[in-house]
Formats: structure tokens, sequence, C-alpha cells
């Protein structure tokens, strides 16, 4: 044969094997649009190292979709070490790197938290875990699974059925014995079929690092023995660390302590272990302070654990906000046993060194909001101090207005400043409520917005509430799972909205540590005006629809300065 032909049969078996079969884009995570199926989008950022900033006193995160025309029944994932760009390891970075699993959610995913047709099914990335396995789908019967372990190894369970009639009202409680599932503690293989995508989230947490170093690793993509893919990450740790905001984040957390019952999958009854692993969650994710639903008239001893356990992580500054019971009691002023109640929770207050504050009625409006007053004034003389959720009509009580106004609907700036110049606090809640799936959304909602309408947080309802059973997303007749996070026998999985929810907190971050520099200039120059012309964009809804943007933005005006 000529040798001219062999040197470029070679050639074309050499080019040919070394051709990427799988391909990835290093698309952001957090995007408005879910990603289920290859689109577009993904040409922009194919083949494209995956670029992280990243404050050194918080961790960041990136991500990438995977994609093939051939299928790879298991494939692994490894990283190298994260050094400087001299190779040497005076500062580092962790890639915590985990799988975004889609499944069927009800008609209404991704924006809403109502069921509107539960027969709709809608096929959403959602849940953010290690063990690819955990959870299965059936597309053509649009069926979600889950392995749960028994005595005799593990089975997959229908959880798009698994309650056997709807639900008009409540929680379904499931003991962990009925209901075993976890996700594993270290990453899992993955399969990725032929024409699918497979998400990819890396959390990037900066260890020892110095302020404006820069490093580079890679994540690798295997199968079996065989290099894949190599995917390079370049992390740059700002000039900066961040300040804190003075917008705080509270959210309804319902878990109480189970006692003896052991713990349950549900938004309710908790060991003491799967109790820990949510409020370590709740402190990671940046939650200044969760609400006691834990009843000290059920059961003393378990109260007193489930507060030990919630003050050994310095929630609330100070205070608790008590939903065991609320401040409603009887007009009558000789009532002992509401004075006994007062009286137990004085002792409780006291005992913790805390300022206790007791909820009002529900969404009270027109008359039934001020039918409670009475009671308020009580629970005041006693020494304790109101929150309550409802709406606008809070601002007409004047004085006698909760110590906290948990706020839905639209707000009016200028009763906002009036109420705070009373001395009040005023969150915002609902729009949105946790069960919508898009991490985009609370990002925004849960970020800069609150610094435009001028609040002084967010209250969300609710870290998880069981709507029927929470992983079934279908079985209740009016809301859909409200889920932030989703429980396990031993923790939880977390999920996208609850990243940009977490983010949106990061953004004000930034926001805030650019007013403080602002703050700080002796004199005025075109730096200066520049960053506060910057403020007073995002002041008036600019970057509502482009949040990266916006953090981009906000360091380069940061990084001015300096």
């Amino acid at each position: 044969m000529n040798s001219h032909i062999v040197i470029l049969l070679a050639f074309l078996i050499y080019t040919s094997s070394t051709v990427a079969a799988i391909r990835y884009a290093s698309i952001p995570p957090l995007s408005s649009t879910p990603i289920v199926a290859f689109d577009k989008r993904f040409e922009l950022y194919e083949n494209k190292p995956l670029a992280v900033s990243v404050a050194k006193n918080e961790w960041s995160y990136a991500g990438f979709v995977l994609y093939s025309e051939e299928s790879f029944d298991s494939l692994t994932v490894n990283t190298t070490e994260c050094l400087n760009e001299k190779g040497k390891a005076a500062g580092s970075a962790d890639l915590n790197i985990k799988y975004v699993k889609k499944w069927y959610q009800s008609g209404t995913a991704w924006n809403d938290h109502y069921q509107r047709n539960s027969q709709d099914r809608k096929l959403v990335p959602e849940l953010i875990l290690k063990d690819f396995h955990l959870v299965r789908i059936d597309p053509r019967l649009k069926t979600n699974f889950v392995r749960v372990y028994d005595e005799e190894g593990f089975s997959y369970v229908d959880v798009t059925s698994y309650s056997s009639a709807p639900v008009k009202k409540g929680s379904i409680i499931v003991p962990i014995r009925d209901f075993n599932l976890q996700d594993a503690d270290i990453l899992t293989d993955f399969h990725l079929d032929s024409g699918d995508v497979q998400q990819i989230w890396v959390e990037v947490i900066p260890k020892g690092v110095r302020l404006g170093e820069k490093l580079v690793c890679d994540i690798n993509i295997l199968s079996g023995s065989q290099l894949q893919l190599t995917i390079p990450v370049t992390i740059t740790v700002h000039k900066f660390e961040l300040s804190e905001s003075p917008v705080k984040h509270y959210i309804y957390y319902r878990s109480k302590l189970a006692g003896r019952a052991g713990g349950t999958i549900s938004s309710e009854l908790k060991s003491e272990s799967q109790l820990i692993a949510e409020m370590v969650n709740l402190k990671l994710h940046g939650i200044d302070c969760p609400t006691i639903y834990q009843n000290i008239e059920e059961n003393d001893q378990a109260f007193r654990r489930y507060m030990d356990i919630w003050s050994s992580f310095e929630f609330c500054q100070g205070k608790a906000l008590y939903l065991g019971s609320s401040a409603e009691y009887s007009r009558n002023p000789e009532n002992i046993q509401r004075q006994k109640r007062l009286d137990g929770h004085r002792q409780l207050a006291k005992a913790y060194d805390l300022q206790w504050y007791l909820y009002g009625k529900d969404e009270a409006k027109g008359s039934l909001l001020k039918e409670q007053l009475y009671s308020w004034r009580i629970a005041r003389n006693n020494g304790f101090k109101i929150f309550s959720a409802g709406y606008a009509d809070q601002f007409e009580l004047g004085q006698e207005r909760a110590d906290i106004m948990i706020v839905q609907g639209t707000l009016n700036r200028g009763k906002i400043e009036a109420a705070t110049k009373l001395g009040a606090t005023v969150f915002v809640y609902q729009k949105p409520q946790s069960g919508p799936e898009n991490p985009y959304l609370f990002r925004y909602m849960r970020g800069i917005y609150l610094y435009q309408i001028g609040v002084d947080g967010s209250m969300d309802y609710a870290y998880q509430h069981s709507m029927g059973f929470i992983w079934d997303d279908f079985d209740h007749i009016k809301y859909r799972d409200h889920a932030f996070v989703y429980p396990t026998a031993n923790g939880i999985i977390d999920t996208l909205a609850w990243k940009g929810h977490r983010e949106g907190k990061i953004d004000l971050k930034y926001l805030f540590t650019l007013i403080s520099l602002i703050e700080r200039a002796k004199v005025e120059s075109a730096t200066v005006n520049a960053a506060k012309d910057f403020i007073m964009q995002v002041r008036h809804g600019k970057f509502d629809d482009n949040l990266d943007a916006f953090r981009i933005k906000c360091v380069y005006h940061i990084n001015q300065l300096l």
C-alpha cells in the first residue's frame, strides 16, 4: 500500500478517536429558563471554561450541561486540585459537585405554587443531589420513582400517585421506616442517554485564599478509566471581602422534634439528626431567623431539647419568633389559662435570654385584624412583642401595629417608610411562596427587589410544607408542595429554587459592599458619581432581568472605589 495512504488512514483513525463524544456548555445554572433538553443557547457557551468569581468570605457556584449523540451507561466525575497560576497551593478551593435531576411536577411548575390541574405534568429540573440513581422518571407515563430502602433491600416507589386519594387539607406524615430514602455521601456514577442532557451543579468553596488570587483546576468526565472530557475551571478571588447586608431573610420553619416517635418524611416531625441537618442547611443558605413551631404545651422535654439545638446556631439575633401558639387570648382578664401560657413563655425567654415574639392571627384583615389588638396589648404588657402576617391594611394600625409586619400584595414605599419611622420592621412574603422551581425568580425577589421596595427583609412561607405527601406534587387539591428542600431519612436534598434564594442574599451583599464604599468616599469624583448612578439604576428597577450583569457591574464599581 502507498505509504502516503497508510499515513492518511492512520491520521484519520487518530483524529476520529480523539473527537470528544461528550460535549458540554458552561451555561449558568440559575437560568430563568428550565434546562430539560438541548437548545440553541448551548452554542453560546459550548467548550468555554468555567469562569467563577468568588469573594474570599463566601462560596460561589458554577454549572455546565453535558450532552452526546452516544449513550453512556456509567460515567464518573473527578476534579484536580485547585492551585494558583504558579502551581502552588497558597490558597485552594473545594469543588463540591452534584447532579441536577429533572422530574415531573404539576402543570404550573416553574413559576406557580397553586395546583391548577393535577393531571397536567411538566418536566422540570429541580433536585440537587449526589446520588444520580435516587430518582428515576418514566418519560412515556410521565411518572417519578424514588428509591426506598427496607429490611429486604430497596425498591423504586412511584411518587406521582403515592397518595390513595386527593388531599383537601393537611400533610401526609410518613414514618422513616416506611419511606427510607437517603442521598449518597459521595458522588455516584451517572448515565447519559443519546440526545439527552445532564446538568451539573458546582459549588466553589475558597479555602485560605488571598485577595486577588487566581486558581485553576479541571473537572474530568470518565467512562471507566477512559477520559472522555476535561472542563477547565478558572477561579478569580475578588480584591475585597463582602460586607453584610442589613436586609434580613427570615423563614417559616415548620419542623418539630418528634421525640420518641422518631423522624418522618414530611415537613412536620423530625428526628434530632434531621433537625440538625436542616438547621445547618438554613445557616449555610443565609437564613437569619427561622420560626419556632415546637409547642411547649405538648411536650416540655422535647421543646427544651429543640430550643437547645436551635439556640446553638445563634439564629435571630436575640429574638424568638414563636408559632407554637398564637397571641390570641380571651378578653376575660382573669383567664387563668392565658396567664399560665404567658408565664411559661416569659420563663423560656428568660432562660434562653431571648426577646419572645408571639404570632398574631394569620392574614387577618378588617374587623378581625382590629379585634386582636386587645390580646396584643396584654402580650406587650407582659414583655412580649408581636409578629403578624397579613395585608397592607396593617399599616393603618399606627402605633398598635405588629412589631414585625409581614406583608403580602402590592407595597407602598411611603407607607413602609412611615411604619419604619414608628419603629416597625416590615418584611415581605408570598410573591412568591416556596413551590416554584425557578431559581431566577427567587434570586431577584429575595435579592435586589427587597432593596428596590425598601423593606427590612423577607419571610418566606415556607422552608417545607407538605401539601399531602411532600414527594408527590399531584395529590393536593389546591396547592403544590412548598419545598425549598426535600426531606430524607438523614437530612435534606437541595433545590435550584433554594440556591436562587441564597444567591439573592449574596447579590445584596455585593450591593451593600458598594454602598458602603460610596459612603466612605471622602471626595466627589467621576468614579464615585458613576457608582452612585449605578445604585440609582438598581433602585429604579434596572437589572431585574439580568442579575449576572448586575453582579459584574457591581464588582466593577467596587474595584474602582478600592
